[in-house]
């Protein structure tokens, strides 16, 4: 990571942030500290051209008006380059307008359908939505009778079970979404 010249990088700091749900039963700041831990190597290692990244992480309890002023701060505040490593539950749905009119990129997850669907969203990975339908046509494959869907009672999450639910009535195989 970074230059490889085993130099701690200097100068001027390039900013980046990123938000994750933190709260009891729910912690998805891994990812972004895992971000952070490449950004510490990248700057023990000559930064980027010689600077290093300054990370800046918050974290929100799905309360949509603290998710849109903690974007508001990164970027207005802050004045972050980037957003990485967002993981969240309401983070997408709450700030993607705002991104889109900022200009924007997220890299990030999360719950809500606007990481993986909408312009400025750079998803690291399928989404629960996607890796469901996955594992329902894997299980289908393997000869299951029956599919249950175990998953969290957030509001807004029944669009996850929906495409399994599909392909399983697709397949005549019962299909149970449970809570």
């Amino acid at each position: 990571c970074g230059l490889g010249n085993g130099k701690a990088a200097s100068g001027q700091p390039i900013k980046l942030g990123g938000i994750a749900t933190k709260q009891p039963g729910t912690d998805f700041t891994d990812i972004p500290n895992a971000a952070k831990a490449y950004f510490d190597c990248v700057n023990a290692n000559g930064g980027i051209n010689g600077r290093p990244i300054s990370y800046v992480l918050e974290t929100e309890q799905t309360d949509p008006g603290q998710a849109a002023s903690q974007a508001r701060k990164l970027i207005e505040t802050e004045k972050v380059l980037g957003i990485v490593g967002n993981t969240s539950i309401i983070e997408c749905t709450v700030n993607h307008k705002y991104y889109e009119a900022k200009g924007y990129y997220v890299i990030g997850s999360g719950i809500a359908p606007e990481c993986y669907g909408t312009s400025n969203f750079a998803a690291v990975n399928m989404g629960p939505r996607y890796s469901v339908d996955g594992a329902a046509q894997y299980l289908i494959r393997q000869g299951v009778k029956k599919i249950a869907l175990d998953q969290s009672n957030v509001p807004g999450t029944g669009y996850i079970a929906a495409g399994a639910a599909a392909i399983a009535k697709d397949a005549g195989i019962e299909f149970k979404d449970l809570h």
